[in-house]
């Protein structure tokens, strides 16, 4: 009978371009590791940037005017349920006149004060309905233990407001708003004595 010889690798001679090509194989694993970790990290960069910055991004994008350099000094969120019911609230604090200087030139915005409608919507207001009746309607962007209005009052500045409902022919127009069973709308007030904008995103 034949004996088998036991091989060890240290007793086979392999040659030279075999160890290189191991080698290179070797040397490109590691390339593609670093290559996605590096690739890894830059998008855990990135996301964590667009998470720190989110507000100002969203706001940036829903107003179509840039809020990117502004701090965030407050936020009140409510929405929930299967229809996302509740309000979005944000309050951006702007260092210099830029949104302003923007905001000026964009016909959406309108100089204060509020519309009728607009000022039941965040502040509440009483309507005469007869000699002997007044009707309150809002306040309805509220918050807070007692339910007091999000908004403060602010009497030098600029408001903006999108009537976010399918059936609105304007999103401009403000005239039709209290007249639905449900509300969506987007309002934002940015005080110019404070440098301070005050955003809402409201869904009923």
């Amino acid at each position: 009978m034949r004996k088998r010889l036991a091989l060890s690798e240290s007793s086979v001679v392999l040659p030279d371009f075999y160890k290189k090509g191991n080698k290179m194989k070797k040397i490109k694993k590691e390339g593609i590791k670093a290559l996605l970790l590096i690739v890894l990290i830059i998008c855990l960069c990135v996301l964590e940037g667009c998470k720190v910055n989110y507000p100002q991004n969203y706001l940036s994008e829903e107003l179509k005017n840039d809020c990117t350099s502004a701090s965030l000094s407050k936020e009140v969120d409510t929405h929930s349920g299967f229809h996302g019911d509740g309000i979005s609230f944000y309050v951006l604090e702007f260092e210099n006149e830029d949104f302003l200087n923007e905001i000026m030139k964009d016909s959406r915005w309108n100089k204060l004060p509020l519309s009728e409608n607009l000022t039941a919507i965040l502040y509440g207001n009483a309507y005469d309905t007869t000699k002997a009746d007044v009707k309150v309607v809002g306040p309805y962007v509220t918050g807070g233990e007692n339910d007091q209005p999000l908004f403060p009052v602010v009497e030098n500045g600029y408001y903006y407001f999108e009537d976010r409902q399918d059936e609105s022919g304007n999103p401009q127009d403000d005239s039709k708003v209290l007249d639905r069973e449900s509300m969506n709308f987007t309002i934002a007030i940015y005080d110019l004595d404070s440098r301070i904008l005050y955003f809402c995103e409201y869904d009923s």
